[in-house]
């Protein structure tokens, strides 16, 4: 079990401070409404060696350990690289969003994806809103995210949350592996890159509310241990 904190704030800009217990990470690919769009990211992947999806959406289970809110995480080689996405989190009936970077080894990707997702940590949001807060404008709220590569930092990927499968229908998939939500965290799946993958030193990333004129972020630093080439 992994016990993680958040800020929890309201519409109104109240906020509370929360922990939960985590006993379970399940991530979440090719999870997009538009199939042309999963097509599109499916062949950016491919130029690497990695595999297409098994099913859409396609789940990937890891342990807890791999969530943390630092500002800095450790990779080995320089094949790694981030990609946002939204999480959410379940208790006392209260369902609850943030955003994260699914950061994945590539090159491990293109001989197994699961252990590619595992072996690296995700940083994410230390705040976190209330999903009955933005349901009702689910679709506007916006993820962005910004690479560092060689000190010039740019776009990496931008979408609205149209782009990928509701939450509920998220929620409907990962009820399929667990009877109970409330010790789970639950990755959304990404969005494409607006550019191709770019492995870079730096990543940044929010979910953005227009409506209610908010954002939540994380932002952290990659640090590679060279990798072993005999």
């Amino acid at each position: 079990m992994k016990k993680i904190w958040f800020d929890v704030e309201d519409k109104n800009g109240n906020v509370t401070h929360m922990g939960f217990a985590i006993r379970n990470c399940c991530l979440f690919g090719w999870a997009g409404r538009n199939k042309d769009e999963i097509r599109k990211h499916a062949a950016e992947l491919a130029e690497h060696g990695i595999r297409g999806p098994k099913s859409m959406p396609e789940h990937f289970l890891c342990s807890p350990n791999v969530v943390t809110q630092d500002d800095e995480i450790t990779v080995v080689g320089d094949g790694t690289c981030g990609e946002i996405e939204f999480f959410f989190l379940e208790r006392e009936g209260n369902i609850y969003i943030g955003v994260t970077s699914e950061h994945t080894d590539r090159s491990l990707e293109a001989v197994d994806m699961v252990k590619s997702k595992a072996i690296c940590q995700k940083p994410m949001s230390t705040t976190v809103w209330k999903y009955e807060d933005v349901k009702d404008h689910w679709d506007d709220l916006e993820l962005i995210a910004w690479q560092t590569k060689d000190g010039k930092e740019v776009v990496y990927q931008k979408e609205k949350l149209s782009a990928l499968i509701t939450l509920e229908t998220l929620r409907e998939e990962a009820l399929k592996l667990y009877s109970n939500l409330e010790d789970c965290i639950i990755f959304s799946g990404t969005i494409p890159a607006l550019n191709g993958l770019v492995y870079g030193e730096k990543f940044r990333g929010c979910l953005k509310d227009d409506v209610l004129g908010r954002s939540i972020g994380f932002e952290y630093s990659i640090k590679i241990v060279p990798a072993d080439e005999n």
